[in-house]
This record gives structure tokens, C-alpha cells and sequence, in this order.
């Protein structure tokens, strides 16, 4: 092990439940070997002077002979996009060390060896995660003791990248984790320091994603990218590059290089060592082939080549495999066989399938452009250009319900565009998303749900009194979905909060609605529950937190709780005078996306409990990585709702 200076880094450790163990449940190859050949071409394969680096009985079998340097044994090159979530595994097995020696994992080096980060191992039972940067090695987690490493056994080593968390795994026990930036290099390496021997086996390096999500954020960055105007790029030489048609050109041609791109990594992947052959068909003339990672093989031979194929099996050479995608994965369509003496077979699994016979959703948005806002300063025109890109994931594969929800109801506002205050950036495209989440995945009728954009003070009364209605009428048996996306108020004197309609002042607190009126009619009469979501803040602040709403003021304030009563339960975005911040690249709030984000991958299955805990967590992690500001979603339930209002489903 490196002798480094310590350096105190604020360490988040938060063992995640989903992420206990380092088998992913998603998993896209990039680079494996299980060494049963060297088919990877690993560099340095033999013995040396200084090291022993080859492969023997279906390992790789690394030795060092310096007793006080190291022996470096670099990986064969492959891509890997650090900005993917990843993972990295691997079988160590330390061969009767003497006494304690260290082993390092470095990865993401630069070509020059300026920048690299190392995992590194100690027989003895230590760990520590170091990065090398400015010529100098500095602990990101110091030595520390794990009691689940061994000297003299196997030992399943991972690392699990997800967001901008990089987690650490000895023998599928979560042991650390760490804040993670991207590599500054694609070069890993396998360092023994000092005189050792190790065992090396089943090496995986593959992306947390299935094939299709990875094809879509692939075409998708691209698209994207290609879509922006250039600066120096006249309007109407863009309107006359950018458009649909041209676009579905685009996408039919970086969805083809995509997919080339992600068949290369699977070939380099697939493994022909294991496979055995059975009895020929002398009916069918064919062989078939087994293998336990790819399954059975039906090889076409004809009869009079039958003997030969046998005979020389152990001598055949499988290359040039093909794919077709099915079932979110690819799936072997061909790979052509040489004999020892240029004697060619195939198979051919006559579904030898393109992409485009397989349905994607892109998440695009349509092309706009928009040139408005003219501003007269003298001698220049200043114009503004709005350009809009991308659609949010959770805009497309809203998951669909038969069930019907004929008893529940909603209130759905988005307050985007006011009168006198600044506009609230998506607010209308969080009200219209989840509105179509009511119905689609909740299977709450259309006839049951008020969708209000830019809403007014007026009509932001006259739903009120419709849910009133509604829940007297239907006598404790209606349930009740109260949503609102748009700007908060805080009374200065009073503390109370307020919904701000669009045609209000937030000076002016009589033209807003006080949140305690409507709790009040909400809870009215009984109902079996009563859900309010509000994606807004109370404490004065813009979802932009770049201005005040009142001009005058220059501080945020405080807005008091208010007393609930009635099975009712109030999730809010925001804790005290925190601001409810967007989500842009998503384009919505950021407490809607990971409200929406949830119900979608739940296709509505959920409990209200797990369903805060969520998005109380995600939300509190990704504002400060995302818009380096805190914030955090609180929960209030009535008295006597407050330990019910767990256990109510949406769906």
C-alpha cells in the first residue's frame, strides 16, 4: 500500500438497500474476461524480470519479484463513459503471502499517468480509496479494517458507480462510499506492491442500464446537441438544418452508429471457450452446440463435413459474431466458424433483426423557435431566442392502469405565467404530466379531474368549492388529490402561507389564498383520504431562487405550519424558508420529477409512505449535487390521520 498523507474529504456514507450487493439487476457488458484464453491480448503475457503476468488453468495469474516497488500490469484498452452509471468486479485471491502485501485496482488513468484513482487492498483485512493528482497520492478514504477481507480465499472485489456516488464492495458487503467525479483517463491497471503472487478471475466491467435506455440517452445526447443553434449560425440556415424531417434523418443514423458502437462491445464480450458439441443430426445435418453462457447453438454441417467438424472441434475458430436485439438485450443472429484448414461454417439464426423493427420512445420535444421580446435600446435590437429540447423521461412511457379509481378525485393547478410576479419555469408542464399520471397509471376518470393553467384567484375558488361538494356529497366514501405547481406567499406579519393565483400580488396577501382556508375545505366533510401535494415555497423566493418575489424584501421568511385536521396529509416540497427548486434539465420542479420519476417505475403500486421517503431522499441528495442549494420535502398529517396516512395507496 502507497504511503499517503490524509486528507479530510466530507464523506457521504449512505448504504442504500437497493445497492447491498454489487449484481446488477441492469447490466450491459463492456469489457469481461473469464480467462479461460487470452483472447483480450493481455499485455506483458509472460514472465520478465521484475513480474509474471499470464494465463494459467482459467485465471490470470499475476507475481511480482521486487521487494520494495510494485509490478504495474495494465488492462487492454476499452472504453467506458464515467458519466454512465458503471460497475466493476472482479475475483483476488492472494496465493500463501508471507506476510501482509498490498494490491491496488487503479483506474481511470490519463495516458500520462498525471491522474488516477486506486482501490487498494491489504492481505492482512485493510482497505483504503486514493486518488493521484499534482504528482502526490491523497487518501479519499483512509486505511480502514473490513473483517470480510481474506488472505487465503477468494475474494469478490466491486465497484458500483451510480449518480455521483461511487460504492466499494468486498465479497458483496457494501464497505464504503464515497463523492465521485468522472476519470480524467480510460487506462486501469492491476499494481501488486511488493514480492506477491495473486489470482485473478471473472472480470466484469459493464453499465448499470439496460440496452435500450443506453441506445435512447446515446441518440438523445446527440440529437440534442445537433439541435442547438450554433452562435454563429443565422436563423433561417438553422430553421433550414433543424426540422422534423431532417431530425428523423438524424436519428436513423446516430441510432445505427449507436448500435454498431454497443455490437462491438458485445463481440468484444462474448466468450466462445465454454462451448461443447453434442450428437450430429445426421436428419438435419446440423450440430448442436451448448454453451452456458450463450445458450444452445444449432450449427449447420453438412453430412459429408460432419467427421471433420468433429475431429477438429477443439481446433475451430468462432469470430465475427452478429446480434439482433430482443427482450431488451442482444441476442447472438451469426458467427462464422474456421477450420484448421480455412474450412468454413455458419450460424445463422435466421432472426437476423435491425433496431428499427423494435420500438423506441424517444423523449424529444417538439422544435421550437421563437423569436419574440424585441427590445428597442437605441441603436441595437436585443433579441431574445427561446429554443426548447428534450422531453423529460418521465414525459413519455406514462405507465397505463385498467383499473378504475371512480371515487377519486382531483384538483390539478399549474401557475406559470403571472400577471406582476416572475414566471414559475415548468410549473404548467408539472401540472399537465401529472394530470396525465392520474388518469393513465392511477386510472382516475377525466371527468373526475379540474386541470387549471394559470389558474385565477376566482377560479382557483370555484374548484375548491367543486371538491367540497364532491366530498359532501359522496359521504366519507371520495377520495381527494389536491396538486398545485406555482408560486407560495408568506404573510411578513402573520407567518401564514399562501397560494399565489396568477392575477395576484404578492404584496398583497387579499389577493392570494390562504393555505389554511383551504385545508379548512378540504376537510369539510369526511372523506377516506386527502392528499395535498405542493410543489411551491412560502418562504418569498422564486423557483428560479434568483430574485425575491416582493421587491422590497431582501430576506426569505419563515411561514409558520398550519393545524390540519380530517384524514388529511400535506406532502410539500420545501422545510421552512427553503426555496422549491427546478429541475431544468428534466424540465419540472424537482420535487414533481421525482414524484413522477416514482409512480412511474411503481406503474401507481404504492404506499404513501414509501412513496415520501422517496422522494424526500432523492430530492435532498440531488438539489445540492444538481442546484447547490438545500432542499428538503416535509410530511404533515392531521392528529388522527398520523399514523393512517402511511399506509394509503394512490392507486
Amino acid at each position: 500500500m502507497k504511503n499517503t498523507t490524509l486528507v479530510i474529504l466530507h464523506i457521504f456514507i449512505s448504504f442504500l438497500s437497493w445497492s447491498q450487493s454489487i449484481d446488477p439487476q441492469n447490466y450491459f457488458p463492456i469489457f469481461e474476461d473469464q480467462f479461460n484464453n487470452n483472447r483480450n491480448v493481455w499485455v506483458n503475457n509472460g514472465r520478465s524480470a521484475q513480474d509474471l503476468s499470464q494465463i494459467d488453468n482459467g485465471t490470470y495469474h499475476l507475481e511480482c519479484y521486487l521487494t520494495d516497488d510494485g509490478c504495474t500490469q495494465w488492462w487492454p484498452h476499452f472504453d467506458l463513459e464515467s458519466n454512465r452509471d458503471f460497475v466493476i468486479s472482479f475475483e483476488l485471491q492472494w496465493l500463501n503471502p508471507a506476510e501482509p502485501v498490498s494490491f491496488d485496482f487503479e483506474m481511470g488513468a490519463d495516458l500520462n499517468e498525471t491522474q488516477s484513482y486506486a482501490f487498494g487492498l491489504r492481505s492482512d483485512g485493510y482497505f483504503q480509496f486514493s486518488q493521484f493528482a499534482n504528482n502526490e497520492w491523497k487518501d479519499i478514504i483512509p486505511l480502514k479494517a473490513c473483517s470480510s477481507l481474506s488472505a487465503n480465499k477468494k475474494n469478490k472485489i466491486g465497484i458500483k458507480k451510480i449518480g455521483s456516488l461511487l460504492s466499494f464492495f468486498i465479497n458483496d458487503v457494501q464497505v464504503h462510499q464515497s463523492p465521485f467525479g468522472d476519470f480524467q483517463g480510460d487506462r486501469f491497471a492491476f499494481v501488486l506492491w511488493g514480492k506477491q503472487q495473486v489470482w485473478i478471475d471473472n472480470l466484469k466491467v459493464g453499465y448499470l442500464h439496460n440496452l435500450t435506455s443506453l441506445i435512447q440517452m446515446d441518440v438523445q445526447e446527440k440529437i440534442n446537441d445537433w439541435q442547438k443553434k450554433d452562435e454563429f449560425e443565422k436563423t433561417m440556415d438553422y430553421e433550414n438544418r433543424v426540422n422534423e424531417r431532417s431530425r428523423e434523418k438524424k436519428i436513423i443514423e446516430f441510432q445505427d452508429n449507436t448500435i454498431a458502437r454497443y455490437k462491438i462491445l458485445q463481440a468484444r464480450s462474448t466468450d466462445f471457450s465454454d462451448i461443447t458439441i453434442g450428437a450430429y443430426d445426421a436428419d438435419n445435418e446440423s450440430y448442436l452446440l451448448s454453451s452456458k453462457t450463450l445458450g444452445p447453438l444449432i450449427v449447420s454441417v453438412p453430412l459429408t463435413d460432419a467427421p471433420y467438424f468433429k475431429n477438429n472441434f477443439s481446433n475451430l475458430q468462432f469470430r465475427n459474431p452478429d446480434f439482433y436485439i430482443k427482450d431488451n438485450q442482444f441476442k447472438l443472429a451469426y458467427f462464422d466458424i474456421t477450420g484448421p484448414n480455412g474450412r468454413k461454417f455458419f450460424f445463422d439464426s435466421k432472426e437476423k433483426l435491425t433496431y428499427a423493427n423494435t420500438n423506441i420512445s424517444y423523449s424529444f420535444q417538439d422544435i421550437e423557435l421563437k423569436v419574440n421580446n424585441q427590445e428597442n435600446t437605441g441603436k441595437a435590437i436585443i433579441i431574445e431566442e427561446n429554443i426548447s429540447y428534450g422531453k423529460s423521461d418521465v414525459d413519455v412511457n406514462i405507465p397505463k392502469s385498467e383499473k378504475n379509481n371512480a371515487q377519486t378525485f382531483a384538483v390539478v393547478i399549474g401557475n406559470e405565467q403571472y400577471a406582476k410576479e416572475i414566471k414559475v419555469d415548468f410549473a404548467l408542464n408539472d401540472a399537465r404530466i401529472f394530470k396525465q399520471y392520474l388518469e393513465k397509471t392511477m386510472g382516475i376518470p377525466s371527468n373526475n379531474i379540474q386541470l387549471l393553467e394559470n389558474a385565477t384567484f376566482g377560479q382557483i375558488l370555484d374548484v375548491l368549492k367543486w371538491l367540497t361538494d364532491i366530498t359532501k356529497a359522496y359521504q366519507g366514501e371520495a377520495s381527494i388529490i389536491f396538486y398545485y405547481a406555482g408560486h407560495g406567499v408568506p404573510d411578513e406579519q402573520t407567518k401564514s402561507a399562501y397560494l399565489l393565483p396568477v392575477d395576484g400580488n404578492s404584496q398583497n396577501t387579499l389577493s392570494a389564498i390562504k393555505l389554511d382556508e383551504i385545508y379548512g375545505q378540504l376537510s369539510a366533510h369526511p372523506t377516506q383520504s386527502t392528499v395535498v401535494f405542493l410543489d411551491a415555497c412560502f418562504s418569498g423566493s422564486a423557483r428560479s431562487d434568483s430574485q425575491m418575489l416582493a421587491k422590497g424584501r431582501g430576506v426569505k421568511i419563515k411561514p409558520k405550519s398550519e393545524a390540519l385536521t380530517g384524514n388529511l396529509v400535506v406532502f410539500s416540497a420545501t422545510t421552512g424558508d427553503e426555496t422549491a427548486l427546478p429541475y431544468s434539465e428534466k424540465q419540472h420542479g424537482m420535487f414533481t420529477y421525482y414524484l413522477l420519476k416514482k409512480m412511474q417505475e411503481t406503474r401507481g403500486n404504492i404506499q404513501m409512505e414509501e412513496l415520501t421517503n422517496y422522494v424526500q431522499k432523492q430530492v435532498a441528495q440531488q438539489s445540492l449535487v444538481i442546484n447547490k442549494k438545500p432542499q428538503n420535502p416535509q410530511v404533515q398529517s392531521s392528529l388522527e390521520f398520523s399514523e393512517d396516512w402511511k399506509k394509503v395507496k394512490l392507486k
